[in-house]
């Protein structure tokens, strides 16, 4: 006994040790100190706002991501995936090209959508006055550009503690900000958006002096076109991407009263927590996967290790989330956000399906066949569509969560299926569904109510996250790649 409790504790310590979990772990600390509105100030957020609150911020939100779609040229797209591929010399020139290219686009697009979004965003979202809620949104969308070049560039350098240095003022500025227009002059969702719309224009004065200081001040048109022939395909997933993200909010806009949208929105706030951890692992795992596969390709086998920790970490922080959602609300929101606790588990799932969709794109980046993901996007959206119009009228936010996770669903699925055939990745599938398949049910136990008092319920929440922990371990010491494995570049180890 003695004997396997040291062995799962080298498991454990290894686990801990490696290069990605620390490069995930500062990616993670710097997206939990850009989005600590949503997380480390919700408590706060469900004392001093109401429901009505939560449901402006997210459907002023599915307006920025709305222009967003229409308005980016996912150039920052071509610096991850060919940053290794040009010369030590020529990647500043590379960079700094794509920089300005985006640069002059969001300000050009910065004149179109000021001129059109009074008349056209009205029309997607009738609950939300355009002035000032949307107003803000859209200086926020186009200071948020000024980040893409910036932050890719440090991921695929592999730059983790310097992106986590560029947002550490822009933290406690947002954290000031917020405190200031939502508890001090209680200006509620708007006050949130305020104070997101100065976090961005700190960032993007952050990001245009690290810009300017390193990279070189012009375009080189052959970049545009390399940069443009690999980010084109691109365009038509990000944007039906961009859209189907937003449909359950446009949808329960048009038939779900605001007070309900917002206990959607707590439920999905609740959700995002785990959808951060997803975006936390993708900073690191997407930029190690290129740079194994291009580089170090008698160690692909670790692209499998790395994939096996991701889903393993998505998986203990929505455990976590949605046992303890329920204690977090009834804490601070008291009863009035109580008809979210039961949508909190579901919204909180999406995230397995995220991270897996996270893993099976790597197939269309290391082949560079990035064709048929405008048609893995067509399908998402359809099921999406088919299923919000369906489900929402008769069923409100349960249609909208059942809408949810049948796009992603359908959208892991067809990313598997074309990714196997154009890519085949040393990724054992069945372990990372062993450790899926437990998870699930124990996320359910956090709808429930417990007995006892306070004490009582943290040790057996405790107790059921140890139990998995110790599941997911043992599963891990299980998953050391063989020999055979090592030398091989097989779909699966």
């Amino acid at each position: 006994m003695t004997r396997h409790i040291r062995n799962m504790w080298s498991t454990l310590k290894a686990a801990f040790s490696s290069v990605f979990l620390k490069q995930a772990g500062i990616y993670g600390l710097g997206q939990g100190i850009e989005g600590i509105s949503s997380v480390l100030l919700l408590p706060i957020f469900l004392v001093y706002l109401k429901p009505d609150d939560f449901a402006i911020v997210a459907l002023s939100d599915m307006a920025g991501t709305i222009m967003a779609a229409f308005w980016g040229l996912r150039l920052s797209a071509s610096v991850t995936r060919f940053y290794y591929e040009y010369s030590e010399g020529d990647r500043s020139l590379f960079i700094g090209t794509i920089w300005w290219v985006v640069v002059i686009n969001a300000i050009g697009g910065l004149v179109i959508v000021h001129t059109i979004a009074p008349i056209v965003l009205p029309y997607f979202v009738t609950q939300v006055a355009y002035s000032p809620y949307l107003e803000i949104v859209v200086w926020t969308v186009f200071f948020q550009f000024f980040a893409e070049v910036p932050l890719a560039v440090m991921r695929i350098r592999e730059e983790a503690h310097l992106v986590v240095g560029i947002t550490l003022g822009t933290f406690f500025l947002s954290v000031g900000a917020k405190l200031y227009f939502v508890v001090v002059i209680a200006e509620g969702g708007l006050g949130v958006l305020k104070a997101v719309l100065l976090g961005s224009g700190v960032s993007a004065v952050g990001y245009l002096i690290y810009m300017f200081r390193r990279y070189p001040r012009k375009i080189h048109w052959p970049y545009v076109k390399h940069a443009i022939r690999y980010s084109w395909p691109l365009t038509p997933d990000a944007l039906l991407s961009g859209l189907t993200i937003v449909l359950d909010r446009f949808f329960l806009d048009k038939w779900v009263p605001l007070t309900i949208i917002g206990y959607y929105s707590i439920a999905s706030r609740f959700g995002a927590i785990a959808y951060q951890s997803v975006v936390s692992l993708k900073m690191a795992f997407v930029p190690a996967a290129v740079r194994i596969w291009v580089e170090q390709k008698e160690e692909r086998w670790r692209i499998g290790h790395m994939a096996f920790m991701l889903v393993a970490v998505v998986a203990f922080v929505a455990l976590v989330v949605s046992l303890f959602a329920q204690d977090i609300l009834l804490a601070f929101g008291r009863t009035r956000f109580i008809d979210a606790i039961a949508l909190i588990p579901f919204t909180t799932s999406n995230a397995f399906l995220v991270a897996l969709v996270t893993i099976t794109y790597m197939s269309f980046v290391l082949s560079k066949d990035m064709k048929w993901l405008t048609v893995v996007s067509i399908i998402h959206a359809v099921v999406a569509l088919i299923v919000n119009v369906t489900l929402i009228p008769l069923f409100g936010v349960w249609g909208a969560i059942v809408a949810t996770l049948s796009g992603w669903g359908s959208r892991a699925l067809s990313l598997a299926w074309l990714g196997h055939k154009i890519q085949p990745l040393p990724i054992s599938w069945g372990r990372l569904a062993a450790i899926l398949v437990p998870v699930i049910p124990l996320m359910l136990l956090g709808m429930g109510s417990w007995q006892g008092g306070w004490l009582a319920r943290l040790t057996g929440k405790m107790a059921v996250i140890f139990l998995y922990g110790i599941y997911v371990l043992a599963l891990y010491r299980f998953y050391q790649p063989s020999t055979a494995c090592k030398v091989s570049e097989a779909a699966e180890c």
